[in-house]
């Protein structure tokens, strides 16, 4: 349930970015300006689940977490700035005219433009910084875990019996002896 909260912390990065733009480009809320909030939170989980999902692929592969971390941001930093400066460029020149036809939609520019500027510095820094922490929560709950289990163990008595040993997989299973057959167990008439 953490990693999805990993890629949702994102969205708030991109929408602080965007309502910065319209500040300093003197813009209102409209309805354009909600389309591009839309579609920026569109880009920025994007971005958020390739650099997770990177980072749980070179996990799976056996690289210590701490590594993957920095190799997953490594891997994808290219696409994700090639994505984010792509999208910008297209919307610049829309955001900068002065038409009025063109005026309706310098909103929904300035929200994707300005949310993606700071939106993916933020991703590429604050993505990881979460995915540290959220290894470091899990690793402390379970040593929590193992502490509490053993103290509870502790109280109940528990750790002072000794436990029978497992056999291994494959090793000879040590004879069980047969319950003994007696006159009550028989089943026979009484007489």
């Amino acid at each position: 349930w953490s990693w999805p909260l990993a890629v949702m912390a994102a969205i708030p990065l991109g929408l602080t970015g965007a309502l910065l733009g319209h500040l300093a480009l003197g813009l209102h809320i409209n309805p354009m300006s909600l389309l591009g909030l839309f579609t920026l939170t569109g880009i920025i989980v994007n971005d958020s689940i390739i650099l997770v999902s990177t980072y749980k692929r070179l996990v799976g592969e056996g690289v210590a977490p701490e590594t993957a971390i920095v190799d997953a941001v490594c891997l994808r930093l290219r696409p994700v700035l090639l994505t984010s400066m792509t999208t910008m460029a297209g919307l610049f020149p829309l955001m900068l005219e002065q038409a009025p036809i063109g005026a309706m939609f310098k909103p929904l520019a300035a929200a994707i433009c300005f949310g993606l500027l700071y939106g993916t510095v933020l991703v590429l820094v604050v993505i990881p910084v979460l995915l540290s922490l959220i290894i470091d929560g899990k690793e402390r709950l379970a040593g929590w875990r193992q502490r509490l289990g053993r103290e509870v163990g502790m109280s109940r008595g528990l750790a002072a019996r000794p436990q029978p040993a497992r056999p291994q997989p494959g090793s000879p299973q040590p004879a069980r002896p047969q319950p003994s057959r007696g006159i009550a167990s028989s089943g026979g008439s009484n007489g």
